[in-house]
């Protein structure tokens, strides 16, 4: 029998686990990073030094009541503005001390392992860049 625990549960783990020094994998829920992480999708999330947090990294980071998985899309200092690939209309602000831990690779239902350093995911950022911007025309051709 499967027993279902608070997020806020799994999480306080997760924290504990990353301060401790320990990698985490945890299976992704929602749509948020569609088109490269999906529903189901297995990451593994390490902890980090503060030099590996720039622009296109996958980071957990607490955001008032809830911990997301979502993409660094600008870093200035100690402040980051963070954004879903699925994503195209809110990002959120928030500062480093925010960041719990970085994702360094995930693994597909089907069992493929992809790491945060290959060209397959350097391919779906490329990719994720060129959808936004095209999104980005079609709505303020729509908004004319």
């Amino acid at each position: 029998m499967l027993k279902e625990i608070p997020n806020a549960e799994i999480f306080n783990c997760v924290i504990d686990s990353i301060n401790n020094g320990d990698a985490v994998q945890l299976r992704v829920r929602g749509n948020s990073m569609y088109p490269c992480l999906r529903e189901g999708d297995i990451v593994l999330l390490s902890p980090f030094e503060d030099a590996e947090i720039k622009p296109g990294v996958v980071v957990l980071f607490a955001y008032g009541e809830s911990h997301l998985l979502h993409r660094v899309i600008f870093r200035k200092d100690d402040k980051l503005i963070i954004q879903g690939d699925n994503v195209f209309s809110h990002v959120e602000k928030v500062k480093m001390n925010n960041v719990i831990a970085v994702m360094k690779q995930y693994s597909k239902k089907n069992g493929k392992v992809i790491s945060s350093d290959s060209c397959v995911w350097k391919l779906c950022l490329f990719r994720n860049r060129v959808r936004k911007q095209i999104k980005k025309i079609i709505f303020t051709i729509k908004n004319i």
